[in-house]
C-alpha cells in the first residue's frame, strides 16, 4: 500500500521537489553532509557528501543511459571512481545489468551504483522513515502502521524490557569509561558534552551524569568535578579489554598487510568498515549503503578491485566476526526510534503527548521562564524536549486549562499575603503544592542571587494574564495563547462519562473536589475515545495511571517515567541509518548484558509465536500495571508455557 502510493507520488514530482526527496532518500542510506550543487538545468544536479571521492548525481533525464555515460566520464575526468546514479525513472534489473556489463564506457574503471524509482520508493516505504517521506510529500498517514506482530513485539521488549534498559545504560558507561581512558582528567561538563556527542539517545546528557555519579559511587571513577578520572582498578580493566580486542584482531591485520600489502592504518580502517557492516547484519560485499560504498571506494583506491572477491572473504572470517554474536543488540539498541513507539503503542501513525494540569503549569512557568529548574519544572521542559525530538504534538485539554487559571486567581488572591511575610515564610513557599507560587520563589532566589532585581509577585503573575478585573476566561485564554507560543496546543472537549466518572470517584479519596473528579473522568473519555491514535499522558495522579494501563495504544506514568520511556528511542530526525561508533561500545560493553537482549529478540521467530507472546505482554502490563517490565521470571513463565505447548519435553 505504502510502496505503490508513494511511487505514484514521487513520479509525479516536479524536478526541484525530487531533488529535496534524493536527500532524504540517500540521508536514509547513511550518506552524510549531504549539499546539492547548482547545475548547468541538464535535468541534474550534483550533490556533495562526507565522502569526498565519492561522486553523487540526482537526474530526472528519460534518456538515463546517455546521461549516465556522460556522468561516468565526468567522474572518471575528475579523478574519481565511484559515482551514486539516483533518478525519478524506472530502470529494471535487467535493463541496469544489460547496462553495466556492455554498455559502460568505464566499466572496470568507475563503480557505478544506480537508484532508480522504485529503489526509492522502496526504501522511503519502511518503517522509520515513511512519516518524514509522507510530510515532505504533503500526504499523511492516517490510522495504522503497517507492522507484523513480531515486529510489535520487539519494540515492546526494546521499550519496555529490563534487559533493554540494561544493556542501553552499560552503552552509556561504556562510552563514559573509553572517553575518560583518553581524555581523564577532565572536567565534569566537558565529560557530559563529549560522551553525549557520541550517543544517539535524546536526553542522554541527563542520563550522563547520573551514571557518572553512579560510578563514583562504586568507586570506579574518582576525583572532583573538575578533574574526573577512572579509578586504577576501572583503568587496568578498561586496558585490558582495549588490548584483548587489538590481540584478536592482530593475526587480521597480519593477514592484510601481507596478502593485499596495506599499511597498519590501512589494515585497520579496512577491519572497521567490515565491522560496521557486520553488526549492521549487511554482507561484506552485498548492498547499497553508505558504509558498502565507503568499503568499494577504500577497496578501489588501493587498487584492490581485481582481488575484490578473496578480499570479502577473508574479511568476512576475520576475528572481528565475533562481535556478530551479540552486536546486532547493541546497533538494535542504538537503532531503536520513533517508529518503535509507534508500533509498541497499538501500531498508530499518530502519537500524542496529553498532560494534565499538574504537568502543564511547571511546563509552562519553566518555558517562560526558562532560567529557574525546579524539579518539577526540569520534568516537564524535558518532557517538551523529547516530544520536540520525536515529532509529537503536546496537547493540554481545555478544562485542565480552567484548573491552571484557577490556581493562578489563588495565586493572586495570596499577594497580599505574600507582601506581608518575613523573608524566611516566603522562601519556605518554594515547596508550596501552587506552580506559581513555588516557581516564583525559586526565580527570585536565581535573579537575586545572580545580581539582578526579580519582579514581584503581582507583576509575575500579570505575565499569566493575572491582572485586576479579568475574568476566568480572560485568564484561560492568556493561558491558551502563552502554550501556543511554546508549541502546545489546547485541546477542547467538554464530554463526560458518567460511568467513568462513577469509577474515578470510586478510586479517588473521598475529600477530592468534585470538579477534580470531572475533569479526569473527560480526560479519560478524551483518552478513549480516538481509538485512531496512540497517546502518551503525563501526570502525578497514579489513579489516572491504572486506569489507561490497561490500553496498549495508551502509555499513561509520571513525566520522570515517561521521560525514560521516550528516553528509549531516538527522534525522528535521527530515523536513518546514522553512523555510530560501534567498537566503543562492542570493546568496553558487558557481553552478558548483550547477550540478554539478543535471546529475548531471537525468542521471538514466528509470527505464530510473536501473536503469543504480544498476548502475553498484554496480560502481564494488565496484571502489573505501568511499571510493569519484561523481567527474566516473566520470560521464564512464558517460554516455558510455550515449550509445553508444543510438546517438548521440559
Amino acid at each position: 500500500m505504502y510502496f505503490a502510493t508513494l511511487k505514484r507520488a514521487i513520479q509525479a514530482l516536479e524536478e526541484k521537489a525530487f531533488y529535496d526527496l534524493a536527500i532524504l532518500f540517500l540521508n536514509v542510506h547513511g550518506y552524510k553532509e549531504l549539499s546539492v550543487v547548482d547545475g548547468t538545468g541538464d535535468g541534474g544536479r550534483d550533490v556533495t557528501c562526507s565522502l569526498k571521492d565519492l561522486r553523487i548525481q540526482l537526474s530526472v533525464r528519460k534518456d538515463w543511459e546517455v546521461k549516465l555515460n556522460y556522468e561516468s566520464d565526468a567522474t572518471k575526468a575528475a579523478g574519481r571512481n565511484h559515482l551514486i546514479y539516483v533518478t525519478n525513472r524506472i530502470i529494471s534489473p535487467a535493463e541496469e545489468q544489460i547496462f553495466l556489463s556492455s554498455k559502460h564506457r568505464n566499466k572496470g574503471d568507475i563503480q557505478l551504483v544506480v537508484y532508480d524509482l522504485n529503489k526509492i520508493s522502496t526504501t522511503l516505504a519502511q518503517p522509520g522513515v515513511i512519516k518524514a517521506a509522507y510530510s515532505q510529500l504533503g500526504m499523511s498517514i492516517n490510522g495504522s502502521v503497517k507492522a507484523t506482530e513480531k515486529e510489535i513485539s520487539v519494540s515492546t521488549l526494546l521499550l519496555f524490557s529490563k534487559e533493554a534498559r540494561d544493556l542501553r545504560e552499560n552503552i552509556v558507561q561504556s562510552n563514559i569509561t573509553a572517553w575518560l581512558l583518553k581524555n581523564a582528567p577532565a572536567p565534569l561538563d566537558r565529560a557530559i558534552a563529549s560522551i553525549a556527542e557520541l550517543l544517539p539517545y535524546p536526553a542522554v546528557d541527563t542520563e550522563i551524569p547520573r551514571l557518572i555519579s553512579r560510578m563514583r559511587g562504586g568507586g570506579r571513577i574518582t576525583g572532583q568535578d573538575t578533574a574526573l578520572s577512572l579509578s586504577t582498578s576501572e583503568t587496568a580493566i578498561a586496558n585490558a579489554a582495549e588490548e584483548e580486542y587489538l590481540q584478536s584482531m592482530s593475526a587480521d591485520l597480519a593477514m592484510l598487510q601481507t596478502k593485499y600489502q596495506l599499511s597498519v592504518a590501512d589494515a585497520k580502517h579496512l577491519l572497521q568498515l567490515a565491522l560496521e557492516l557486520t553488526v549492521r547484519d549487511q554482507k561484506i560485499g552485498e548492498g547499497q549503503t553508505a558504509n558498502s560504498d565507503a568499503l568499494a571506494m577504500f577497496i578501489a583506491e588501493k587498487g584492490l578491485n581485481r582481488k575484490r572477491g578473496s578480499l570479502y572473504e577473508d574479511l568476512s572470517k576475520t576475528a572481528t566476526a565475533r562481535f556478530d554474536q551479540y552486536g546486532k543488540a547493541i546497533d538494535r539498541i542504538f537503532s531503536t526510534n520513533t517508529f518503535d513507539i509507534y508500533r509498541a503503542l497499538g501500531a498508530r501513525s499518530k502519537v500524542t503527548m496529553v498532560l494534565d494540569a499538574s504537568v502543564a503549569m511547571p511546563m509552562l512557568c519553566g518555558l517562560a521562564f526558562g532560567t529557574v529548574r525546579s524539579k518539577f519544572g526540569t520534568a516537564a521542559h524535558k518532557l517538551r524536549m523529547l516530544c520536540q525530538e520525536h515529532d509529537f504534538d503536546i496537547m493540554v485539554p481545555s478544562f485542565y486549562i480552567n484548573e491552571m487559571a484557577s490556581h493562578g486567581w489563588k495565586a493572586k488572591e495570596f499577594v497580599s499575603t505574600y507582601d506581608n511575610l518575613p523573608e524566611d515564610a516566603k522562601d519556605a513557599l518554594i515547596a508550596s503544592s501552587n506552580a506559581y507560587l513555588s516557581h516564583y520563589v525559586r526565580m527570585k532566589d536565581s535573579l537575586t542571587s545572580g545580581g539582578e532585581t526579580p519582579p514581584s509577585l503581582e507583576e509575575y503573575l500579570q505575565y499569566f494574564g493575572l491582572v485586576a478585573n479579568a475574568r476566568l476566561h480572560n485568564v484561560e485564554n492568556k493561558i491558551s495563547s502563552l502554550l501556543d507560543q511554546f508549541g502546545i496546543k489546547t485541546l477542547r472537549y467538554s464530554k463526560l462519562d458518567l460511568e467513568l466518572r462513577k469509577q474515578v470517584a470510586n478510586r479517588k479519596s473521598g475529600n477530592e473536589s468534585p470538579y477534580i473528579i470531572d475533569h479526569d473522568a473527560m480526560t479519560l473519555s478524551l483518552l478513549l475515545d480516538d481509538s485512531d491514535s496512540g497517546f502518551v499522558f503525563a501526570t502525578w495522579d497514579h489513579v489516572l495511571i491504572s486506569m489507561v494501563s490497561e490500553i496498549d495504544r495508551i502509555y499513561g506514568d509520571t513525566p520522570a517515567r515517561v521521560i525514560d520511556f521516550l528516553s528509549m528511542a531516538r527522534g525522528a530526525s535521527y530515523e536513518c541509518d546514522q553512523s555510530i561508533d560501534l567498537l566503543t561500545s562492542l570493546i568496553h560493553c558487558d557481553e552478558a548484558k548483550a547477550s540478554a537482549l539478543a535471546k529475548k529478540i531471537e525468542g521471538i521467530e514466528s509470527a505464530d509465536q510473536a501473536f503469543r507472546l504480544r498476548k502475553f505482554v498484554d496480560e502481564a502490563r494488565k496484571r502489573a500495571g505501568p511499571e510493569w517490565e519484561f523481567t527474566d521470571s516473566e520470560a521464564a513463565a512464558f517460554f516455558q508455557k510455550d515449550v509445553q505447548q508444543a510438546g517438548i519435553p521440559t
